[in-house]
């Protein structure tokens, strides 16, 4: 009768147990869902920003990487003269994104492309540092610069610049002027489809304004690269596309090695981005990086 007791006690004990453990952990699930809906809005937000700056990134066609390392800092920029960006395109997936993908997405989305579509393009660092794009009318050049005017505070500069359906005129170009003890190393490298190729590695003086002008056979117009004090703005680099015949392409690299910053660096385009659903609201630039 003692053994029936006991086992009766141990059952009912157990029993009180799996439904004590029941009730917790309901209560625990019922929390942790709760936990979960309420971020859900947040990370929503950030996944739809992502999303559309994505699009908007291949739209405007500007590839860019930073690198960020203990002694230096390089920025990488790959673009194309003329550019692969077409007004059109974003101003159609603008009112998309306001008539269609709000709707969606069941909140407002407001994009601001104002300084996009006036025929310049600004990929902006957090640091100052600037690459600009001018493509209206017969504007068609990019810039590396520092917003203030001052010392971008880089000391090599690698430039690629490959050039399609247009050869090069050694003998018509005009080379610039090798200092070789100046403070900034500015490595450019020159080939096109036919098989022509330059390459000068000199060190040059950042305060003074230095220009290689190519020429091409049977086709008008000349491919200028400055670098130094260009347009009151040292240490900086400029690419301008004279090319008349707009079956020739230009695809220009540039590397920049610049001092690492102890801060973060973050770049973005100079667009903005305006989310609200509910009580979430997200307004930022189109972040395109931070390292």
């Amino acid at each position: 009768m003692r053994k029936g007791f006991v086992i009766s006690i141990s059952t009912f004990l157990v029993m009180i147990t799996v439904v004590w453990f029941s009730i917790f952990y309901t209560g625990f699930m019922q929390n942790q869902e709760a936990d979960i809906y309420s971020t859900y809005p947040i990370e929503k937000a950030g996944f739809v920003a992502d999303d559309i700056i994505w699009d908007v990134n291949q739209i405007v066609g500007i590839g860019q990487s930073v690198e960020r390392r203990t002694d230096f800092m390089r920025i990488e920029i790959k673009d194309k003269l003329p550019a692969d960006i077409n007004k059109l395109q974003l101003i159609d997936y603008n009112e998309f994104v306001d008539i269609n993908y709000s709707e969606k997405q069941n909140a407002s989305i407001n994009l601001d492309f104002s300084n996009l579509l006036d025929g310049k393009v600004e990929l902006l660092f957090s640091n100052g540092l600037v690459y600009e794009h001018q493509y209206s009318g017969d504007q068609n050049f990019s810039k590396f610069y520092r917003n203030d005017g001052s010392d971008t505070g880089v000391f090599t500069y690698d430039i690629n610049v490959f050039v399609q359906n247009a050869r090069y005129d050694s003998g018509e170009s005009e080379e610039w002027d090798c200092d070789n003890d100046g403070d900034v190393n500015v490595n450019l490298r020159y080939s096109d489809s036919y098989g022509e190729s330059v390459n000068s590695f000199c060190q040059q003086d950042s305060e003074e304004e230095y220009e290689y002008e190519f020429e091409f056979d049977s086709v008008a117009g000349s491919l200028v690269v400055s670098f130094g004090d260009v347009q009151g703005n040292e240490n900086s680099l400029k690419i301008r596309n004279n090319i008349g015949n707009p079956n020739v392409e230009v695809v220009v690299s540039i590397s920049a090695e610049l001092a690492s910053p102890t801060e973060e660096v973050v770049w973005y385009y100079d667009a903005d981005l305006n989310y609200v659903q509910g009580a979430v609201e997200l307004n930022r630039k189109i972040e395109l990086g931070r390292s």
